[in-house]
């Protein structure tokens, strides 16, 4: 986000432009340590050699915003985290996400919010689907890779073929190779 401000904000090194840049994280299904927290991460100086004294403008340029949601049931889950968990929760239906905004925080449902809501109400499901498509699509390459990596030590073995021999008789491309060379001398070396 700093870098995209080049050409935009600043142009050539003119950084003094530079703008702060907010970022905000909103964490669905974070562990439990962390759950129902707002935790602020953002630069600081710390004078490693000599005695350096720099206006925080001109280094802190980043503030990062994680909120962590919970469960909905804990104690701790209040304000804007609980909020958040409403809309973000795929445990709840529309309408009772509907009922506790309403209730809980005043937030009279118009036409026009109702159709914000059941947009932002969907895109947890979404949110949920890319996960899990994601983690499987994951899973499918480490799958790949392995029996990838098991053939060519079984045609080594019971071929005596080479390494190069090897991978060339099963196709692995070129710019393959060197990923796989990596994974079995990593699975030669003693632990």
């Amino acid at each position: 986000m700093l870098s995209a401000q080049k050409n935009t904000v600043f142009s050539d090194s003119q950084y003094d432009k530079l703008r702060k840049v907010y970022s905000v994280w909103i964490c669905l299904k974070p562990p439990k340590r962390l759950e129902n927290t707002i935790t602020k991460f953002h630069t600081v100086q710390t004078n490693i050699i000599g005695n350096v004294e720099e206006k925080p403008g001109n280094y802190d340029l980043q503030t990062i915003i994680m909120l962590c949601l919970g469960s909905l049931d804990s104690p701790d889950s209040k304000g804007i985290l609980r909020f958040l968990s409403v809309l973000f929760s795929n445990e709840l239906r529309v309408d009772e996400k509907k009922l506790i905004l309403e209730k809980e925080y005043s937030l009279a449902m118009t036409q026009n919010m109702q159709e914000e809501a059941k947009r932002m109400f969907n895109f947890s499901d979404v949110l949920v689907e890319e996960s899990e498509a994601r983690g499987e699509a994951r899973g499918k390459a480490i799958g790949l890779e392995n029996g990838i990596l098991t053939s060519l030590k079984n045609l080594m073995a019971n071929m005596n073929l080479t390494v190069q021999e090897a991978m060339k008789a099963l196709g692995i491309p070129e710019e393959d190779r060197p990923r796989y060379l990596e994974k079995l001398a990593s699975e030669r070396q003693p632990q």
